[in-house]
């Protein structure tokens, strides 16, 4: 039996002390109480497992490296200045499941929270896009939140996609970086929208004129078990036909 993967996400913050957090969410963020190590919205029996840590020093170079180009200096700079950093730490492995952490995350950043950091893909963003993610629960927004591409030499691959409950991907092939991004996020669009029972061998294309690749199902090597962008559910691997 797979176990269900944890989708660990860091909000970091300016907040004085622990009882400054626990009275900011209580007045800013729309509905939701947080005591002991769990936060829960008002009226339902959801928890979500909230960690607490101090000043990182290094936050926001990571940050920098997770967010590839999309946080401004200002947004930088206020990430060096923060106080605190609080780490959802969910269950998830579901699309429901990643939709709803979705608007706890921004419940976070009403509370004072200045940029969101998706631990378990390794991909970071500022909080206007976070807010626009929120504003409807399209597949293209969950896939932009919790999913990074990477691109190494001739492969390219996903990283966040056991987030979902699914398989990431992984293209071989020598063509640019945005090409290869398209070909993986129609993928693994097909890949939500469809849930298709994939065997070995079929192939796949972006459009009837596109290039044709074949699909081969795999287990996920890249990282260790207990690396957060480990895939239990394993990968994909994409190659022309």
């Amino acid at each position: 039996m797979i176990k269900m993967p944890r989708t660990i996400i860091g909000v970091p913050g300016c907040w004085a002390n622990r009882s400054d957090i626990v009275a900011s969410i209580a007045t800013r963020s729309g509905g939701y109480l947080f005591a002991g190590d769990y936060m829960m919205k008002i009226g339902t029996d959801t928890a979500y497992k909230l960690e607490i840590y101090e000043h990182d020093p290094n936050l926001a170079n990571a940050f920098s490296i997770a967010g590839r180009g999309r946080l401004r200096d200002v947004d930088l700079e206020a990430i060096r200045s923060h106080t605190f950093t609080l780490y959802l730490v969910v269950e998830s492995g579901t699309i429901p499941a990643v939709q709803a952490l979705l608007h706890v995350t921004r419940a976070l950043i009403l509370s004072g929270g200045i940029g969101v950091k998706v631990e378990s893909a390794g991909t970071a963003h500022r909080v206007d896009q976070w807010e626009e993610f929120c504003a409807d629960d399209r597949l293209d927004h969950l896939l932009w939140a919790y999913v990074v591409y990477v691109g190494d030499r001739g492969h390219y691959y996903s990283c966040g996609m056991h987030n979902f409950g699914y398989k990431d991907a992984i293209v071989e092939v020598d063509i640019p970086p945005d090409d290869a991004a398209k070909i993986i996020h129609a993928f693994l669009r097909y890949l939500l929208i469809e849930n298709p029972i994939i065997n070995d061998g079929e192939t796949f294309s972006i459009s009837e004129k596109a290039p044709r690749y074949r699909i081969f199902r795999e287990s996920c090597t890249r990282f260790e078990v207990d690396n957060p962008f480990h895939n239990p559910f394993g990968i994909m691997r994409i190659v022309p036909a």
